[in-house]
């Protein structure tokens, strides 16, 4: 099939695209300034503006699949200073996409939302709970729930069948460049005393993320959702395990959530007045959650999708540090 995937040189989109091109499939990978190592895939590469619905609908002619990946992430003061930015591309940049796909008969759409823009509470996770609303704290969660709801819309108003992917907290190589957290996992590898705040969530394999979008692309029910987790554990655990793999003894300090979240609050406006980018917010504190558990029996069922086991990931993750 002819596939297209947008935010192509991302953490997920750079592994997709690979990975279609590897199963025999032709690809489009746009991005609106594509990395050198997305240039060196042999994709068809194309540099355009998701909001842009004519050129879209220009590259995505003749596509069977749109993988839409495209977005900007940003969490604390930063999200507020992007807020324009962040919901032009997540919400109208979707829209614009999707749009464009249903002009150029695009068969099936699969979009990547996040888990994020699950209102959920403490507990058991899955895909019936609501959207977070427009004026929800964690902007970054706001937009991607009003960029799910801009897409189902737009499925809506044609025949272009839509399936929705919510990742968790995505782990392992790939992008332009390494993610927050992946830095950070870095660093814990090889510092002597780093500190981590208490809680955890639930970290997915891009490897699996990837397998499963790719399923979708003929498997996934029309109008759907597929929570894609992996496996819970503590931030304090899993720089515990990167730092054994990486053969580093002892563990990181742990700061409690009561005292983090305000001292989250201080370091993320500290950062943002010197130019900075953190990913210690007040919204990564209160993602890290002592309890919740994720179902993906869904995306089991309907998408084979089967996590690696954790020590899998860690593995990477520590040649990577």
């Amino acid at each position: 099939m002819q596939a297209v995937v947008t935010g192509a040189s991302g953490h997920i989109g750079l592994p997709l695209v690979e990975a279609l091109l590897e199963a025999g499939h032709t690809v489009v990978a746009i991005d609106h300034t594509p990395s050198e190592a997305l240039r060196t895939t042999g994709a068809t590469i194309v540099a355009a503006d998701v909001r842009d619905e004519v050129a879209m609908a220009r590259a995505l002619r003749g596509s069977e699949v749109v993988f839409h990946l495209a977005a900007v992430v940003a969490s604390g003061r930063s999200s507020e200073v992007q807020g324009d930015r962040l919901f032009s591309i997540n919400v109208d940049g979707a829209r614009s996409t999707a749009q464009a796909a249903a002009q150029v008969g695009v068969r099936r759409f699969v979009h990547f939302s996040s888990v994020k823009a699950l209102d959920g509470a403490r507990g058991w996770w899955d895909e019936r709970l609501p959207r977070v609303g427009p004026d929800h704290r964690d902007r970054y969660a706001a937009s991607k729930a009003a960029g799910e709801a801009a897409v189902r819309q737009v499925a809506r108003d044609t025949a272009m069948q839509l399936v929705v992917l919510h990742p968790t907290g995505v782990l392992g190589p790939g992008g332009r460049a390494p993610s927050e957290l992946a830095r950070f996992l870095s660093a814990s590898a090889h510092s002597l005393a780093p500190v981590v705040v208490a809680g955890g969530f639930d970290w997915v394999d891009v490897r699996d993320v990837v397998k499963a979008a790719m399923v979708s692309a003929t498997r996934g029910s029309n109008g759907s959702s597929y929570l894609l987790g992996g496996h819970w554990c503590s931030l304090e655990g899993l720089v515990r395990r990167v730092r054994a793999a990486s053969g580093r003894r002892g563990g990181p300090v742990v700061i409690p959530r009561a005292v983090a979240a305000p001292l989250a609050w201080l370091v993320s406006h500290l950062c943002w007045l010197l130019g900075r980018t953190t990913s210690f917010t007040p919204e990564s504190v209160a993602t890290l959650d002592p309890g919740v558990r994720v179902s993906c029996d869904k995306a089991r069922l309907e998408l084979g999708h089967t996590p690696r086991p954790l020590h899998h990931t860690v593995h990477h993750l520590a040649e990577a540090a």
